[in-house]
């Protein structure tokens, strides 16, 4: 392949035959699915709540894009849930999968990533966490983000969330996180404290 050329996405349509999913990973996926399907649930909670804005978009309607999204989310961790043998250190799921399905996987376990990352912050702002734990938390967080970029997860792009909670998830009245709370980047086992 050449440098100016572009390789093209598959279609959403794509199928794979054969993916492999390990077990934390399905436990990953899943816990990711129902963080999102929360978003989406508050969503509907608070446009359903509000007489004004309620006009405007009957979310008890089927159409609701909301709905349609909660029910997209439902499909996918009942896909994922009724395939996995429910055991974590195990075999987790080999299956058929669309490529629209694993970008779909992508987008929502890089934003509860991401979620995670925010939550790892707001402890480490708080001093709560010796250097130990927020250790073992940033080994975690960077196995999960590299398992978002393997086998056929790697070269697809995510697909835009509906929830708009992900991009902005509310704020606590935690304290700022401070220099404590900077997260290590690991090259090759080693930890570089300061990334810039």
């Amino acid at each position: 392949m050449l440098d100016d050329e572009v390789k093209m996405e598959q279609d959403d349509n794509f199928q794979y035959n054969g993916v492999s999913i390990y077990g934390d990973s399905v436990k990953f996926y899943l816990d990711a699915l129902a963080f999102y399907r929360d978003l989406l649930k508050k969503d509907l909670d608070a446009l359903s709540s509000d007489p004004d804005l309620s006009i405007l978009l009957d979310v008890t309607k089927i159409q609701s894009p909301i709905r349609r999204e909660v029910e997209r989310t439902d499909r996918v961790t009942a896909w994922l849930d009724q395939q996995w043998d429910k055991d974590v250190d195990g075999l987790g799921v080999t299956t058929n999968a669309s490529h629209g399905a694993v970008r779909f996987l992508k987008s929502v376990g890089s934003a509860y990533l991401e979620h995670l990352r925010e939550r790892r912050n707001a402890v480490a702002g708080r001093s709560i966490a010796s250097e130990s734990v927020l250790s073992e938390i940033d080994r975690q967080l960077a196995r999960f983000g590299e398992k978002l970029q393997m086998g056929v997860f790697g070269p697809a792009t995510a697909k835009p969330l509906l929830a708009a909670a992900i991009t902005a998830l509310p704020k606590t009245n935690e304290p700022a996180v401070g220099a404590q709370a900077s997260q290590p980047v690991v090259l090759g086992g080693i930890e570089l404290l300061d990334p810039n």
